[in-house]
């Protein structure tokens, strides 16, 4: 992977960074908790007469993307700043970090 890069809505392109991915797990039983995570890790956007409101996700915030259903990607240097802004609204248990190594030792 290293040379690589990883295309982004803006244009900018991030090119021989370390990712981890992010997934949601199923020890959140409470679904309103999953939604208030999925709302902060996306973003939402509402509507109040007539007028949009958005807010940009952590994940965006942290320079990451989502890739599917409650899978994000974000590089590894924001992964430890990311954890902690879920840490201090005690959400850190519904998630699961993996590591991806660029390396080609394998």
């Amino acid at each position: 992977m290293q040379g690589r890069s990883m295309p982004r809505r803006d244009g900018e392109k991030h090119v021989g960074l370390a990712y981890a991915l992010i997934t949601l797990q199923d020890s959140c039983k409470d679904p309103s908790e999953k939604l208030k995570l999925r709302r902060l890790l996306s973003g939402s956007t509402a509507v109040i007469n007539g007028k949009k409101y958005r807010s940009r996700g952590l994940v965006y915030k942290h320079r990451g993307e989502r890739v599917g259903r409650g899978v994000y990607i974000v590089p590894k240097d924001e992964v430890e700043e990311l954890s902690s802004e879920l840490k201090e609204r005690n959400l850190e248990k519904c998630i699961k970090i993996i590591d991806i190594c660029e390396c080609t030792c394998i």
